[in-house]
């Protein structure tokens, strides 16, 4: 019995050292272990730490595998003692005591000790760490190597594992930068710009460029002072030049190379003859690869394309730029008016926004996940749910936010206010235009039905909830001589699969 109590008292420090060690590990990101091991280079303990974060899976499912084998082991030797103690409830007590221990051993005095300084628990801990390291690990490295070959096959590399450390890496820094944030640590403008850096990877091309429809550009004929004249109204100091369609563009004309030959009185001379050449990409590139493309070339433009080979738009180093330390104005750019502005706010819950504004801005304005696949502006969103391009006026309810077309023509959505509506509201309105639809669906009906003595009688078709039978007797008041509508009656009652289709024609 005293062998066993002795047993049983070391399986409790065991339990004890795994569950505090455990806890202190949980308590420390990967990022808190890099800076620990970066700033004691010098120190004896910086491979201490570097080994934390090399094996800190393995390390978790050791000691994870320790403190269950010593609560698994403690519960047999309690058993024993209990049933020689007290051979009458020994079931009791020895389910009490493995409550007490659990309780007190597993949950309450490691989160003690661990609280207030988990990086120093688990420096104070090294010396029983490595122990346990190398007596559990027998036994629970083979085991967690073995786990882990089933999840994947031999000499495949999952990308699971660095998608979810790579998330959870984006999580827990979103996490300190909001922590930075409200404790005045980082300044506002400081954590969007840190923010902007983070999405920067996740954009591709077509989300930043310049829209095909917004591009300014010269034929390739054209007179270098018509060019001159443009560059001047348009405030662009790079204009591509096409030939024919916009889809075929032969070069970059730059107003550097225009000076030249203007100062020389050559400006009867035409575009195509100053270009430069045009640098191609697709629109699906993401942006982080592009910006040191595009330094390296030293070509601050290129033009987008799309997987057919036509035109998408055209995108500069200065939006790129732009997408981390937000827009940029140059000295001659006119100051933008409210109407003209991106986003104008109304109020909390509601603003006016450009049709080519990004989906992006609207889901961190709002706090909503719109699930932007098939679009990048609110003008595509808008369209591609209501399924055609809409007027002015039309509403469209879609994730807890209401937009309202206040601005467009019969080729693009201009302006649109956004507000957000409550569950209630929404079902209101959708109420409201069922109606309002059935109520439309009535009254055309009503009005195209053949000019025709009875007349009534289509009426009572068209509004009626159940369908009619065409050789159901019908009162005397309401017959009338109509030869078609007799004729197909007949038929009907000759053949009743005719009957159905004569109806529902």
């Amino acid at each position: 019995m005293e062998s066993e109590i002795v047993v049983a008292s070391i399986l409790i420090m065991v339990l004890v050292v795994a569950s505090t060690a455990k806890s202190a590990l949980g308590e420390l990101s990967d990022v808190s272990l890099r800076l620990l091991a970066s700033e004691t280079e010098e120190s004896p303990h910086a491979e201490f730490w570097k080994s934390i974060l090399e094996h800190r899976r393995l390390l978790s499912f050791t000691l994870t595998f320790g403190i269950h084998f010593s609560i698994a082991s403690i519960a047999i030797l309690m058993s024993s003692i209990a049933l020689r103690i007290y051979q009458q409830h020994f079931m009791l007590a020895a389910f009490g005591g493995m409550i007490l221990t659990v309780i007190v051993f597993r949950q309450v005095l490691p989160l003690v000790i661990t609280q207030n300084d988990p990086a120093g628990t688990l420096l104070r801990l090294r010396i029983p760490l490595k122990l346990l390291w190398r007596v559990l690990g027998s036994i629970a490295h083979p085991l967690y190597h073995s786990l882990r070959g089933l999840q994947r096959e031999p000499g495949i590399e999952t990308e699971k594992d660095e998608e979810g450390d790579s998330a959870s890496d984006e999580i827990e820094l979103q996490a300190f930068l909001d922590v930075g944030e409200e404790q005045g640590i980082i300044e506002q403008n400081e954590g969007e710009m840190i923010q902007s850096i983070i999405r920067f990877s996740d954009r591709t091309v077509d989300e930043v460029m310049t829209t095909r429809t917004n591009i300014v550009a010269v034929e390739a004929e054209t007179p270098l002072d018509q060019v001159r004249d443009l560059m001047i109204e348009s405030k662009y100091s790079r204009l591509p030049v096409y030939r024919g369609d916009i889809d075929d563009i032969e070069g970059i004309i730059f107003v550097r190379d225009l000076l030249k030959y203007w100062q020389n009185g050559e400006t009867n001379r035409k575009a195509i003859e100053i270009v430069r050449p045009t640098y191609f990409i697709p629109e699906t590139k993401a942006i982080d690869a592009l910006l040191p493309e595009m330094q390296k070339a030293k070509n601050p433009m290129a033009i987008v394309i799309n997987e057919y080979g036509g035109i998408s738009g055209l995108v500069t180093i200065e939006d790129l730029i732009e997408e981390i330390v937000g827009e940029i104005e140059d000295e001659d750019e006119p100051e933008i008016q409210e109407t003209e502005a991106e986003m104008l706010e109304v109020d909390v819950n509601a603003c006016i926004v450009r049709g080519i504004v990004e989906v992006g801005k609207i889901e961190r304005r709002f706090d909503v996940e719109l699930a932007a696949d098939d679009f990048t502006t609110v003008a595509g969103l808008v369209i591609n749910q209501l399924g055609h391009l809409p007027s002015v006026g039309e509403t469209l309810d879609f994730r807890s936010l209401r937009f309202h077309v206040i601005e467009a023509d019969e080729r693009r959505v201009s302006r649109i206010r956004i507000e957000r509506v409550t569950q209630d509201e929404a079902i209101d309105q959708g109420t409201a235009e069922t109606s309002a639809n059935q109520k439309t669906s009535k009254t055309v009906n009503n009005r195209g039905a053949p000019s025709l003595p009875g007349n009534h009688l289509w009426k009572t078709v068209t509004n009626q909830d159940s369908p009619l039978s065409l050789a159901d007797p019908m009162p005397a008041n309401q017959r009338f001589s109509m030869p078609w509508l007799e004729s197909i009656s007949q038929r009907s009652r000759q053949n009743p699969r005719r009957q159905e289709l004569a109806f529902r024609g």
